[in-house]
């Protein structure tokens, strides 16, 4: 059995220190850190906070983890 897997480019929000967003075919969302820091560990944030923005490969139970 094949697991989809889906690339996002995870921004943060402008003006904001603890909110993210990705796009997700054509809608826009809006996460917080904290929720991108439980789905793949505290250091995961690390590529996000020296350049402003990174890509991960998630499989769709995390994609359900970060949207909740």
């Amino acid at each position: 059995m094949t697991t989809a897997s889906h690339a996002l480019s995870v921004r943060w929000v402008p003006g904001t220190m603890n909110e993210v967003q990705f796009m997700l075919g054509q809608a826009l969302h809006r996460i917080h850190l904290s929720a991108l820091h439980r789905t793949f560990g505290a250091r995961s944030s690390d590529r996000l906070y020296l350049q402003g923005h990174m890509t991960v490969q998630v499989s769709s139970s995390e994609l359900r983890t970060l949207l909740r």
